[in-house]
């Protein structure tokens, strides 16, 4: 096999706006840190619906499809490692992996939707695999979707990449700070995420929680209808917004918090709870997507059905009940992360390139 250095030069990863905020963003910041060789282009500009979200995505992909062929020819690339999820980034990455082949690369489909399967349910299994079919591999983040790809898409050519995470130096060992149980969520501030669940759980069972947990919310989306809930149902101690976090001030939240709580609808493999599983922190999620294979329940954390707010409630009160659990459950989550550290993503990655290359 090629050394790494030279394997990854006759990559080109395409993927979103690298400045933007979100899972897959993450995962490719993370590649470029971390690989000898990094060569990218971004398929779109900006996430949104307005007129100039939408003329600039479309020059930033017409440009990408005229520079294709130069990289291929003058740069000697060969594979194309496509990040996708559903919604607006499926059509376009297909237009970019249908020229890609034409062109004469090897592409990887590396999949990070967590609401894949009820996309292809709605635009139909036969339209997804028209791009899927001219896939030389495929990628997914998790056992759960490597069977979805094999078993429901009919697909041979799947492997499962860890999302990499960066290990944390020193994590923090503190527990419930100033008295009181501390809650972080981080993502879209949508119902499909749970966090509109976790906020009624609070306010459900205020007089239980009140003076003893806090929850920091941090992400973008319907905030105004997130902060009007807080204020209408008095609980502004305990729940917080705190922006979009990135930086110094998510590690300081991250660090700061017992407990990260992910209470989602769909998931394929949130870098969320990995991030936190890095900073040593019992999790509270659910049993979506790839999620129970990185989160055991009673292990490092508590694992719910999707929309179950009595045991989300039951989940707060034992940790707040119990605090040697989250410590327990920190430690495990450490050593349940280490697969997910870039080198050992590599290990599962560079296989893949040296084999489409032979």
């Amino acid at each position: 096999m090629l050394n790494e250095q030279k394997l990854l030069d006759k990559v080109l990863f395409i993927g979103p706006n690298l400045k933007r905020i979100g899972g897959m963003m993450s995962v490719l910041n993370i590649y470029k840190d971390n690989f000898a060789k990094f060569h990218y282009m971004r398929s779109n500009y900006i996430t949104g619906s307005n007129i100039f979200g939408r003329i600039a995505n479309l020059f930033v992909l017409v440009w990408l499809l005229i520079k294709l062929p130069f990289h291929r020819v003058f740069k000697h690339s060969s594979i194309l490692h496509v990040h996708h999820a559903a919604a607006k980034s499926f059509p376009r990455k297909s237009i970019i992996i249908r020229w890609g082949k034409i062109l004469g690369y090897k592409v990887i489909a590396h999949c990070h939707a967590g609401h894949f399967k009820e996309y292809c349910d709605q635009k139909g299994y036969a339209k997804i695999k028209r791009t899927l079919d001219r896939c030389d591999h495929i990628i997914v983040l998790s056992q759960m979707w490597k069977d979805f790809f094999v078993n429901e898409l009919g697909y041979t050519n799947v492997s499962i990449v860890n999302n990499p995470v960066e290990p944390v130096e020193k994590p923090s060992r503190s527990i419930m700070m100033r008295g009181k149980l501390n809650l972080l969520f981080f993502g879209m501030i949508i119902d499909a995420k749970g966090i509109f669940d976790a906020i009624d759980v609070i306010s459900a069972h205020k007089a239980d929680l009140a003076g003893h947990v806090r929850l920091h919310i941090g992400g973008d989306g319907e905030i105004d209808r997130m902060t009007d809930i807080i204020v209408s149902e008095d609980i502004e101690e305990e729940v917080r917004y705190v922006g979009c976090a990135t930086g110094r001030k998510k590690d300081q939240l991250l660090r700061d918090c017992d407990v990260y709580i992910l209470p989602s609808y769909f998931e394929g493999m949130p870098i969320s709870i990995l991030e936190a599983m890095a900073h040593g922190k019992a999790i509270i999620s659910t049993t979506v997507g790839g999620i129970p294979e990185i989160v055991a329940n009673g292990v490092n954390g508590f694992l719910l059905e999707p929309g179950d707010k009595e045991g989300l409630f039951n989940a707060i009160k034992m940790l707040l009940d119990e605090p040697r659990l989250i410590t327990k459950f920190g430690n495990q989550s450490l050593e349940r992360v280490i697969p997910f550290y870039p080198k050992s993503v590599k290990k599962q990655l560079l296989p893949i390139y040296s084999k489409l290359l032979k």
